[in-house]
């Protein structure tokens, strides 16, 4: 999932993935999936005892939405028994679903919480992976985004829009 360039997110990731994953449950939606690695990851992570964690729901659905059809493409190869991908809107109905996790995409949202708050069934909880990066200046942010798929990105956006987007606002700007 991750290249040696990012041993330390990857490791900080699995571990998010392994407490996310005792709290799944029912109808769960990967809310910016991209090309579903994450999602599959934490499909791995509930529905195996994966790590000495197992999923306390054997009827756990996850759904994976990005807005991006071309993200979803790439995501189809992951699909498996319980997971699912779309690029459709119609996934964003209120009271679905009983998790959300968003991951690494929390600071591209305008007005994250109160967009997937509605979504949640009564009681429903949102996991939040992401960076604080505020500030950070241009060589330090291009010599810490040089996975493949970083790399990948900044080259589809741009260098100067992707240090824009990554680093314009903090966590908590994104909690208001």
């Amino acid at each position: 999932m991750f290249t040696k360039n990012n041993i330390i997110p990857g490791m900080a990731v699995s571990s998010a993935l392994k407490q996310i994953s005792r709290h799944l449950k029912g109808h769960h939606l990967d809310f910016g999936c991209g090309d579903g690695i994450f999602t599959k990851t934490l499909h791995s992570y509930s529905t195996h005892s994966y790590l000495g964690v197992s999923s306390q729901d054997s009827n756990l659905k996850i759904t994976g939405y990005d807005p991006d059809p071309a993200q979803i493409t790439k995501a189809h190869s992951h699909i498996r028994n319980g997971l699912t991908f779309t690029s459709s809107p119609r996934v964003l109905t209120p009271e679905t679903y009983d998790n959300i996790t968003c991951a690494f995409v929390w600071h591209e949202i305008e007005n994250p919480l109160s967009q997937l708050h509605n979504l949640l069934l009564p009681g429903g909880k949102i996991f939040i992976l992401d960076y604080n990066l505020e500030g950070l200046d241009r060589p330090t942010f291009f010599n810490t985004f040089n996975t493949d798929r970083e790399l990948e990105e900044i080259a589809l956006i741009g260098k100067e829009n992707a240090w824009k987007i990554h680093t314009n606002k903090g966590l908590t700007d994104c909690l208001n």
